[in-house]
């Protein structure tokens, strides 16, 4: 099956996921530290994605999730070295959902990200923030279709 790849600056990405109102992304930074990274959807196992549903109890709360969850993934993108390819963020218009999609190199990167939280005072404190705004859940997952029109 064919691969599909993308190219956008981070820049031009998150600026046009924050122009829409429903994206946040943070795509991974490149092992070179180039701040240009390549995403690409794969139909087989060579990438490991996770998709996590963040319920908010409140959803004026919704922002502050945002914000949370980009501190978060930030926060292990400057620890860890590699692993993370990238990770975007969806918002409901309604505000009582936030989604992350995430590409992983393997399982095992994400056993790696999961430790972290629990291990890293300050990673640990800020989940600890996000799970008093939310109820969550995560499906390691395996891309089986995609199309690019």
């Amino acid at each position: 099956m064919p691969t599909i790849e993308t190219r956008l600056s981070r820049r031009a990405f998150i600026a046009s996921g924050l122009a829409g109102g429903i994206l946040t992304t943070l795509p991974a930074q490149s092992q070179t530290g180039s701040p240009t990274m390549e995403t690409t959807i794969r139909i087989d196992s060579a990438v490991t994605t996770l998709v996590s549903v963040f319920t908010l109890r409140d959803p004026a709360n919704q922002p502050k999730l945002v914000a949370l969850l980009q501190k978060g993934v930030e926060l292990y993108s400057k620890m860890q070295e590699g692993g993370m390819i990238a990770t975007v963020f969806l918002t409901s218009r309604d505000g009582t959902r936030v989604i992350g999609y995430s590409q992983w190199q393997d399982a095992a990167a994400i056993d790696a990200f999961r430790d972290a939280f629990r291990q890293e005072p300050q990673m640990t404190a800020n989940m600890q923030s996000v799970d008093a705004l939310v109820t969550r859940e995560g499906y390691i997952c395996d891309v089986i279709y995609s199309l690019h029109a």
